[in-house]
C-alpha cells in the first residue's frame, strides 16, 4: 500500500508541470497568430500561367481560323462559286468569335466596335477578289487603299484601349498579313494555285505572332483577370 501511494504522489509534479505548459500554450499562441499571420501584409494572388496561357490559345486558334475561312471565301467568290455566300457568313461568324475573345475582357462595346473593325478587314479582302474576277481596276484600287490603311484603323483601335501594347511592333505584324492574304489571292487569280496555298500557310504561321502580342498586351494591362 505505501509503495502505491509513493506512485500516486509521485505524479502530482507532472500533472502540475503539464498544466502548466498548457497554459503558457495558451497564452503564447494568440500572439504568435497575431506575429505570423494576422498582422503580416497580404500579397497579392500570383499570377495565373493557365488563365493567360487560355487567352493566348484561343486568340490564336481564332485568328488561324480566320486565315482559313478568309482565304476559302475569296477563292470562292474570285469561282463566282455557288457556295460563296456561305464561305462568307462563315467569316462573319469567325469575326464575331474574335471579337467575343476580346469583349470577355474589355466590354461590350468594345466587343461590337472591335467586331465591326474585323469584319470591315474581311470585306476588303473579299472585294479585293471580286475585282480581280470582273477585272475592274478601280474596285481593285479601292480595295487596295482599305487594305493598306487597315493597319491604321486598328492601330487606332488599340491605342485607345491598350496602352500596353507595342503599337510599332503590331502594326507591322498587321502590314504583312495583309500582305500575305492579298498576295495568296492573287496568285490564285493566276492560277499559281501553290503560291496562293504557298502565302496563306505563310500567314497561317505569321498570324500566331499578332495572337501572342495581343495576348501578351491584355495580360499586363488586366493582371488582376489573369489572377488565380
Amino acid at each position: 500500500m505505501l509503495q502505491k501511494n509513493q506512485k500516486g504522489f509521485a505524479l502530482i509534479p507532472l500533472v502540475i508541470l503539464s498544466t502548466i505548459v498548457g497554459i503558457i500554450i495558451g497564452l503564447a499562441a494568440p500572439h504568435y497568430i497575431r506575429q505570423n499571420w494576422m498582422i503580416q501584409p497580404q500579397q497579392p494572388p500570383a499570377p495565373s500561367f493557365q488563365k493567360a496561357n487560355d487567352l493566348r490559345v484561343d486568340l490564336n486558334a481564332a485568328l488561324r481560323e480566320n486565315v482559313a475561312l478568309v482565304m476559302t471565301a475569296a477563292r470562292r467568290v474570285y469561282d463566282n462559286d455557288i457556295y460563296a455566300s456561305d464561305a462568307i457568313q462563315a467569316l462573319s461568324a469567325n469575326a464575331d468569335d474574335i471579337a467575343k475573345i476580346i469583349g470577355d475582357i474589355y466590354g461590350p462595346s468594345v466587343k461590337e466596335e472591335y467586331s465591326t473593325l474585323w469584319k470591315n478587314q474581311d470585306t476588303y479582302f473579299i472585294n479585293f477578289a471580286k475585282a480581280l474576277r470582273e477585272n475592274d481596276q478601280l474596285q481593285k484600287e479601292q480595295a487596295e487603299r482599305d487594305l493598306d490603311n487597315y493597319d491604321e484603323e486598328t492601330v487606332k483601335f488599340w491605342r485607345k484601349h491598350n496602352p500596353k501594347l507595342d503599337l510599332d511592333n503590331y502594326q507591322q505584324l498587321v502590314i504583312d498579313r495583309v500582305s500575305f492574304i492579298k498576295s495568296g489571292i492573287e496568285a490564285y487569280s493566276s492560277r499559281n494555285i501553290a503560291k496562293s496555298y504557298k502565302q496563306q500557310h505563310n500567314s497561317y504561321q505569321q498570324i500566331g505572332k499578332v495572337a501572342d502580342i495581343l495576348a501578351e498586351a491584355i495580360v499586363k494591362q488586366f493582371p488582376e483577370k489573369f489572377n488565380q
